[in-house]
């Protein structure tokens, strides 16, 4: 799978925001490097375990930074980081029990990556505007 890249058409008018992007998609190549160089179960189940983590924080924080500006994608933000988050402990569940298949490699690259691009693009810019016109 290529690299996933961060660019100018995601950003959402928050610096914060907009960095904490760019470590979860260098979490998602990292990601996929250790699955696609056959590394260990553990060395995935370790990548897999920080990116869960630190999506659940940086999704509560972006809630957070949605609700304040009154974005009005905040319902849509939040069910959506519900179901990814539900996508990727059921992905973190199989790795345990069954290690690191072909199955779960395709599915995690292309959920992952696709996910967050299209999530990004059509959701979190919704910061943007908010931001830009002092929706406080």
């Amino acid at each position: 799978m290529a690299q996933f890249e961060w660019n100018d058409a995601m950003t959402t008018g928050l610096d914060e925001i907009d960095e904490a992007h760019k470590t979860l998609i260098a979490g998602i190549n990292a990601l996929s490097d250790a699955m696609q160089t056959g590394q260990s179960k553990d060395s995935v189940l370790r990548t897999l375990r920080y990116l869960g983590e630190y999506a659940k924080q940086h999704f509560a924080h972006e809630e957070g930074c949605m609700n304040a500006h009154r974005c009005p994608m905040a319902h849509a933000n939040k069910r959506a980081h519900a179901e990814f988050l539900e996508f990727f402990t059921q992905m973190q569940v199989e790795v345990e029990m069954h290690g690191v298949t072909a199955v779960t490699v395709v599915a995690l690259q292309d959920a992952l990556g696709n996910w967050l691009r299209q999530h990004i693009m059509r959701v979190d810019t919704g910061l943007l505007a908010c931001v830009s016109h002092g929706v406080v």
